[in-house]
């Protein structure tokens, strides 16, 4: 990768934050069994937003700051980190359709509200929820990349 590192320089940048972010993809999956309602007004709700910026921008910061690293390099972590987790999250988000009853009824409720067929809405949520095996680690990653990089930014001012 950048600057002739491998891929144990990046991992050791991203290691924490991807298990964070891993683990609250884990905790939402374990939350819509519980009650869909909670994990509606728990990951349904900005906190998500909050928590990805925090960590995306914490791995720029470290890599430009702790480790010594480039923008480049920055910028390839968060894009390493997005990939990684956006793949984990649609894996998690399958098993999510496919298992928890509730939140796929909950789903269902939504879009027949709007118009759909019970039958349509549930190829539609199953349809989605594959289709974010390839479009999940494209988006995050991108997500990474940006604000790994403002993050890296932040880190060569302070």
């Amino acid at each position: 990768m950048g600057n002739n590192h491998d891929i144990n320089y990046y991992w050791n940048i991203v290691r924490v934050p991807f298990f964070i972010l891993i683990g609250w993809q884990v905790l939402g999956l374990i939350m819509s069994f519980v009650s869909v309602g909670l994990y509606i007004s728990i990951f349904g709700s900005i906190s998500g937003w909050i928590l990805t910026v925090a960590v995306f921008g914490f791995i720029g910061y470290i890599a430009v700051k702790d480790h010594k690293g480039s923008y480049k390099e920055a910028m390839l972590a968060g894009l390493m980190t997005g990939a990684m987790a956006g793949l984990a999250g649609a894996i998690i988000g399958i098993i999510m359709v496919n298992v928890s009853a509730g939140y796929v009824e909950m789903l269902v409720g939504q879009m027949t509200a709007q118009g759909l067929s019970d039958e349509m809405a549930r190829q539609y949520i199953s349809m989605g929820s594959y289709i974010g095996i390839l479009a999940g680690p494209v988006v995050n990653g991108i997500v990474g990349l940006v604000l790994a990089l403002l993050g890296g930014l932040v880190g060569k001012k302070i």
